[in-house]
């Protein structure tokens, strides 16, 4: 193994490893000691393959959790900061104006989601080889698993990346951490709102199949059938992380200049049972599609 793929898997480990434990406030010796190389050692090979210094990638991360948490549940503010281990909600205060200049309270109030400053898990652009085809789907009959979440940013516009993979990443492991899920598929629907030609925002729906009996309280909703184009992947959940930044950020924007898809529908199911200790290794089945108007 080269000198290059050895750092290639270390920061992989290592960004698993920070996932894990950004609500108990890493620090970077206790990281340094994870990785078995000196903190100055760390921060620099840190630095050099994610162009990111690691402290500022640790504390953006769990901001960017800590504001998503404000938006899509209703714990309270002290809740969401003691989550993420601040030591007092003027703590959390303070270093979430300093990063999004508004306060918690403010951003929790605001009726736009501005989500450029959402720092997502960090992941290299491995490259997929990915069979892409054209698929005729039934009508499919689901049930709400939480809100819907609208999502307004400039960048979902012409064919740069959303930060939404961030607020997306988030919603997903809270849905499969719950015990009555983790068999049953879960499926995101995203529709986007376009005014005088232009997309100005996304509405991001999580559901789960309507004949699974889970979730009886849930809002029920109908996808209509028709033809889509369907991308298929199996693999870990690790391998998944670095598919959907490929999936992203080279094949959709190509695949949107050729099709007007309505919506996209991205669907995963774990083939074994879930433990939170090998919890990135778990083998998943990851399905994207787009609808073909």
């Amino acid at each position: 193994m080269t000198e290059y793929n050895k750092d290639h898997d270390l920061i992989d480990e290592l960004v698993n490893w920070i996932e894990v434990h950004l609500d108990t406030a890493p620090r970077i010796d206790m990281v340094s000691l994870k990785s078995g190389y000196s903190k100055w050692h760390l921060q620099r090979k840190f630095r050099d393959m994610t162009g990111i210094n690691i402290a500022t990638y640790m504390r953006n991360r769990r901001l960017a959790k800590c504001a998503i948490a404000l938006k899509t549940s209703h714990e309270s503010i002290i809740d969401i900061a003691t989550q993420y281990s601040f030591d007092s909600q003027q703590t959390f205060t303070r270093a979430f104006k300093k990063r999004f200049a508004t306060t918690p309270l403010q951003y929790r109030l605001s009726p736009d989601w501005q989500f450029d400053l959402l720092t997502p898990r960090f992941s290299f652009n491995d490259s997929f080889n990915l069979d892409v085809e054209c698929v005729n789907l039934p009508e499919m009959h689901l049930k709400r698993l939480r809100n819907d979440v609208t999502l307004v940013d400039k960048s979902i516009e012409g064919n740069s990346r959303p930060n939404y993979q961030a607020i997306r990443d988030q919603m997903m492991c809270e849905v499969f951490s719950k015990t009555d899920v983790r068999k049953s598929p879960i499926i995101t629907v995203m529709t986007g709102d376009t005014q005088n030609g232009e997309q100005n925002s996304l509405r991001y729906m999580l559901a789960e199949n309507a004949s699974t009996g889970l979730h009886d309280s849930g809002q029920h909703l109908s996808v209509a059938g028709g033809e889509f184009v369907s991308i298929r992947f199996s693999g870990t959940v690790n391998e998944s992380h670095k598919l959907t930044r490929y999936l992203f950020d080279e094949v959709l924007p190509e695949l949107r200049k050729k099709i007007t898809a309505s919506q996209e529908i991205e669907q995963i199911n774990f083939d074994d049972e879930i433990f939170t200790s090998r919890w990135a290794q778990s083998k998943i089945n990851y399905h994207y599609l787009l609808s073909v108007n």
